[in-house]
């Protein structure tokens, strides 16, 4: 996922102190982000440059930090003057084949553009009404860690105007192109357990082995490491096996009870994930009549072992 975030600000207009709104974003994206995650900062781009950057880089987020004025951004030139931007323009500068999923307007008076950018925009985020520096930022960062964590648009919106109200008393406006639903919107799905038995045969049922891997794994993932709670075995490692959009572990598991099933990723780069699930919830297969008694007595047995 690419987050692209423009900030204009005219040499005769008010600061906007984007350096700190840049530093809490970024901070945000390290802490919330174990993936590689594309954040472009562009703190001073110019008018002139919109036409050549927003095509070229095609973000799947597109934040705009900017003075708005209701029915357009004022940014500035190339020679620092204000140039006032409007929702058809922005659009008009925008890659066609591509354009962002969401654009996020960080500024006051921004509720129109949102409005105004639909329909090639599936999401737009702004505010009717003025809105102080810090309750923007703190708005924006608390978003994007919703949105880095696997939330959906939904979630980490109300996450963002709870912000908002509590820090400056201002509600942001989310608004959607029609058919467009926010709460089942995830931009950056979380890597997510899944587990299928490699075979059930009753009779042998003292332990069974599976295979484990990981849905929404990224793409970039060189080391899968699989492990269950509370035991130092069994425990495998591999490189992933794809098949789709799932990374599978090259080895088998042998399983005797129904445990917290943990799998860690390693990505190039030295950037890591880890997803949990129990083993019972990962199993792809689970509804498959033949293996409803497998898995029976792998609950059984987890109840056996609990202390007292």
């Amino acid at each position: 996922m690419k987050l692209l975030l423009l900030a204009g600000n005219p040499d005769t207009s008010s600061t906007l102190s984007l350096d700190r709104e840049i530093t809490a974003l970024m901070r945000r994206f390290l802490e919330a982000s174990p993936e590689p995650f594309e954040f472009i900062p562009m703190p001073d781009l110019r008018v002139d440059d919109l036409p050549i950057t927003l095509p070229r880089e095609e973000p799947d987020i597109l934040h705009i930090t900017a003075h708005g004025e209701t029915s357009y951004l004022v940014l500035a030139d190339a020679g620092g003057s204000a140039v006032e931007l409007t929702a058809a323009q922005l659009l008009a500068f925008l890659s066609p084949r591509r354009p962002p999923r969401l654009i996020y307007f960080s500024g006051c008076k921004s509720a129109e553009m949102a409005k105004g950018v639909l329909g090639p925009i599936a999401m737009a985020i702004g505010t009717a009404t003025t809105i102080s520096n810090g309750a923007a930022r703190a708005a924006a960062a608390s978003f994007y860690e919703r949105v880095l964590g696997g939330e959906s648009v939904g979630v980490a919106f109300a996450t963002a105007n709870a912000m908002a109200v509590a820090k400056g008393g201002v509600e942001l406006e989310l608004h959607a192109e029609a058919g467009v639903s926010p709460a089942n919107e995830v931009l950056r799905p979380r890597p997510r357990v899944v587990a299928q038995f490699v075979r059930v045969q009753q009779g042998h049922d003292d332990a069974f082995p599976i295979r484990v891997g990981v849905a929404q794994c990224p793409r970039a993932t060189s080391q899968l490491v699989a492990f269950f709670e509370g035991e130092t075995a069994p425990c495998v490692s591999t490189r992933p096996e794809w098949t789709g959009g799932t990374a599978w572990l090259r080895a088998e598991l042998r399983v005797a009870a129904d445990r917290r099933l943990f799998v860690a990723g390693l990505i190039s780069g030295a950037a890591r994930f880890i997803a949990e699930a129990q083993l019972s919830e990962a199993l792809t297969d689970a509804e498959h009549k033949d293996v409803g008694w497998a898995i029976n007595v792998l609950k059984t047995s987890s109840a056996q072992r609990r202390p007292a």
